[in-house]
């Protein structure tokens, strides 16, 4: 049997990609009983697809079903998310002729299902026992728990990449781009789910503070596999931002954000710092739009979470590398 019954929401991405070949390269320790696509890096139909390609790559198409879900945020507002610079136009790279090959035709591996329905019915099938693995932004889970206000009640847990500490952003001189694309959803999330299951956050400095050495992803990039050749030509266009970072000074390595919340998920060992409060996800401003707020000294305030929140602060690099390194290599 399974250790970890796992549903994962995303939007592919460079990242979540790693993140969701580390998830499987563990099956069947963990189970994966579904992926759930939002709109985020790029548009749904691209995460859709992306998705498609990175479950055929592990041969899983028939053991991990996917769902489209939310096309847009919340709230809509006039202003554009474009994160294509990293992850290219299509989300991974603009390497579709690498095994498996983007093709529209992969869209007839998606369930007819919505992500948000079937995020509801499996948590009623798996009550209890479901752990949501969140690397998107959290338009799904938010919908799904606007749908069903008790579905927080049958979540064991939930993992969550977003925010930032001490406002580091990399979508506005302050906020995270998770948060940033739907801090409504957000906001939701943690004002409805602390209270009834453990939550945890993996904020972006946590991330940035992990990257990979520039020896071992040169290694991770030497093997010859078909899972590293599938990485390597979609890391392309990330890597030459990566590399600049590193050249510069501001970057110590690699950093694949979404990574660190699998493997805090697959390993619990991994975290080796953190803290707790209450929190919250500033939706208004000019500039505060999707901040995480955190309070440090327990101030209180009726905008907060129901409960407190385990914030991850410093991981083990060992249990990381090592995570990753299996993925490629097994």
């Amino acid at each position: 049997m399974a250790e970890k019954i796992l549903l994962v929401d995303t939007d592919p991405g460079v990242d979540d990609c790693a993140a969701l070949m580390m998830l499987m390269s563990q099956v069947p320790k963990v189970k994966i009983v579904g992926i759930t696509c939002a709109a985020g890096n790029v548009g749904i139909r691209d995460v859709t697809i992306n998705t498609v390609r990175i479950v055929k790559l592990f041969n899983m198409l028939n053991e991990i079903p996917i769902f489209g879900g939310c096309s847009e945020p919340m709230v809509l507002l006039p202003q554009t998310q474009d994160s294509t610079f990293y992850h290219g136009r299509d989300g991974l790279g603009e390497a579709p002729d690498v095994y498996p090959e983007r093709s529209e035709s992969l869209l007839d591996h998606v369930q007819a299902e919505h992500g948000v329905n079937a995020i509801l019915r499996l948590s009623k099938e798996y009550a209890g026992r479901l752990q949501l693995v969140c690397l998107g932004a959290l338009t799904n889970i938010a919908m799904a728990a606007k749908l069903d206000i008790d579905l927080p009640k049958r979540i064991k847990s939930i993992h969550v990449l977003g925010g930032t500490i001490i406002g580091y952003g990399n979508a506005s001189p302050c906020a995270e781009y998770n948060f940033f694309t739907d801090p409504e959803a957000a906001y939701t999330v943690f004002r409805m789910f602390p209270q009834h299951c453990k939550t945890e956050v993996v904020p972006y400095e946590t991330t940035t503070a992990h990257g990979i050495r520039p020896d071992l992803f040169n290694k991770l990039m030497s093997v010859d596999s078909m899972r590293a050749n599938f990485f390597k030509a979609i890391f392309s266009t990330a890597k030459i931002y990566e590399d600049d970072l590193i050249a510069k000074g501001l970057s110590q390595g690699y950093c694949l954000c979404d990574a660190y919340v699998t493997t805090i998920v697959l390993n619990e060992n991994a975290v080796t710092k953190s803290k707790s409060a209450k929190v919250t996800v500033e939706f208004s401003g000019s500039l505060s739009r999707g901040s995480f707020i955190i309070d440090h000294k327990n101030k209180g305030s009726p905008f907060l979470s129901s409960a407190e929140v385990t914030i991850i602060e410093e991981l083990d690099d060992a249990i990381c590398e090592d995570l990753i390194m299996k993925t490629f290599t097994e």
